[in-house]
């Protein structure tokens, strides 16, 4: 992932969680750069903080898969915080 070609996400809590300054914690893991697998069922549009420091955007809805995880979503890579 080239870094030079996302935006730093200034991070502050006082946003509504899922909003862009303040994106929920991600419980899953990304499966590519435009994918992201989970247990939890998440909205679409919603920013995410996956790992320590990117931030994606969930672009469709959850979809069901077969595997360790229930759901697979499609997202965007926004950025670092």
């Amino acid at each position: 992932m080239d870094r030079n070609k996302f935006n730093h996400v200034k991070k502050n809590g006082r946003n509504p969680p899922g909003s862009r300054e303040n994106p929920i914690k991600f419980n899953g893991e990304a499966a590519g750069r435009s994918e992201l697998l989970s247990d939890l069922e998440y909205t679409k549009g919603v920013f995410i903080l996956v790992g320590e420091r990117a931030v994606y955007k969930i672009t469709g809805s959850a979809q069901e898969c077969s595997g360790r995880y229930t759901f697979s979503y499609a997202a965007k890579p926004i950025g670092f915080i």
